[in-house]
């Protein structure tokens, strides 16, 4: 008799610790803020309708400055590459080489070849041996 109510009591428990891992994970899920890299996003370009973040490396070499309108490309060094251009300041960390987060939306002009992004913000990210500049 005393073990049935014990089990029952643990599967009350059990049941109500799996409720309440579900709604965390369901209320918190959309603080989430994962990125996706260049593959992933030639991968799944046709179910992209708006505005996602894109991580990836500034590609060596493709940095262009005009006033207030940036254009480099984020690679993620197989062979897929991302255009991006974006209006406004850049982080202070930010460079050639370095891991670049961006949120975006994808030009119209795009295709499945070439995908063009315009940023609307860009993150600059940097490993953990990090030291500022003396």
């Amino acid at each position: 008799m005393r073990s049935k109510k014990i089990k029952r009591k643990l599967l009350i428990i059990i049941l109500f610790i799996i409720v309440l891992v579900v709604l965390f994970l369901k209320i918190f899920s959309d603080n989430i803020s994962l990125f996706l890299k260049p593959a992933e996003v030639y991968e799944r370009i046709s179910q992209i309708n708006n505005e996602i973040k894109i991580g990836g490396y500034v590609k060596d070499i493709s940095f262009n400055k005009e006033t207030l309108e940036y254009s480099f490309i984020l690679t993620d060094y197989d062979s897929h590459e991302i255009a991006v251009v974006y209006k406004g300041m850049l982080p202070s960390l930010f460079k050639e080489g370095q891991m670049s987060v961006i949120t975006a939306r994808i030009d119209e002009n795009s295709c499945d070849q070439k995908i063009n992004v315009i940023a609307r913000e860009v993150l600059a990210k940097h490993d953990e041996n990090y030291r500022p500049k003396k």
